[in-house]
């Protein structure tokens, strides 16, 4: 259980770790339950309109480990596209370097 307010990732339903287990409290009742795939799904990024397997570790199959794409799109577009740039333009001309931003 963690109190950090950090997500751990979603594994597949082969591991120790592997179900996803929310913890729900309302008053002074605490319950626990599933996190389902469609809710897996969602926080992957996928639309409601995905088809998921009907069955719940097929669907977690689908859904754990993997990466989340518009995280890995903002990655490319913000992180390896400029380090990319700026490798290529330092090999050209090593003295602008330091001007590419």
């Amino acid at each position: 259980m963690r109190f950090d307010n950090i997500s751990g990732c979603l594994r597949t339903p082969v591991g120790g770790s592997s179900r996803q287990i929310l913890m729900v409290v309302e008053g002074e009742s605490v319950r626990s339950r599933l996190l389902s795939v469609r809710e897996a799904a969602r926080l992957m990024g996928l639309p409601d309109s995905y088809w998921l397997p009907a069955r719940y570790n097929d669907g977690y199959h689908v859904m754990g480990d993997a990466v989340v794409v518009a995280v890995v799109s903002w990655l490319e577009k913000h992180l390896l596209r400029p380090l990319c740039k700026w490798y290529w333009y330092s090999k050209l001309d090593p003295s602008t370097a330091d001007l590419i931003s």
